[in-house]
């Protein structure tokens, strides 16, 4: 039997987050959604909000959807399209590949010295396709998406795209 308060337990949830789902592939949406460059969408995926993002090369990307200075969300609505992201609360900004384009008081606050290029959004560890649909993994050494699905998930995914209504 399950303990009843495991299903409503904060401290429970955290540590079966971080020792269950951050190793699997989790499904983050689909392809089709993100038609052009610049297009976003952001999902809930667990503690998480995910945002996928159309590259300019036609790629999908995928980031935690937190400013890396302070943690607040560079984008408050479920989808759209944009030329980049912007923190409200700080006012750093992201170009759509994640990377920190611009900086606040640059020059006054940080002397110029700050490293962009390690602080852009964080991205996802592994990110794939099968059919159009946008898996993602925290585990870069998650198993090949085709061998996590494994013959069953994969059927199962090939039918969908068979029946042609993923539209």
């Amino acid at each position: 039997k399950i303990p009843g308060y495991r299903y409503t337990s904060r401290e429970f949830l955290a540590r079966e987050w971080e020792g269950m789902w951050t190793k699997v592939w989790l499904l983050l949406g689909r392809e089709a959604e993100l038609p052009n460059p610049g297009d976003w969408q952001m999902e809930p995926v667990g503690p998480e909000e995910i945002l996928m993002v159309r590259q300019k090369d036609g790629s999908v990307r995928a980031f935690i959807n937190s400013c890396t200075h302070r943690g607040n969300a560079v984008c408050r609505a479920e989808e759209g399209n944009a030329r980049s992201f912007l923190c409200t609360y700080h006012g750093w900004s992201y170009g759509i590949d994640g990377t920190l384009k611009g900086v606040p008081g640059y020059k006054t606050f940080y002397d110029g010295q700050l490293d962009k290029s390690e602080l852009g959004l964080r991205h996802i560890a592994r990110l794939d396709t099968y059919h159009g649909f946008v898996f993602g993994s925290h585990d870069a050494s998650a198993p090949a998406l085709v061998d996590y699905l494994g013959p069953t998930g994969r059927l199962g995914l090939d039918l969908i795209a068979a029946r042609g209504d993923m539209e």
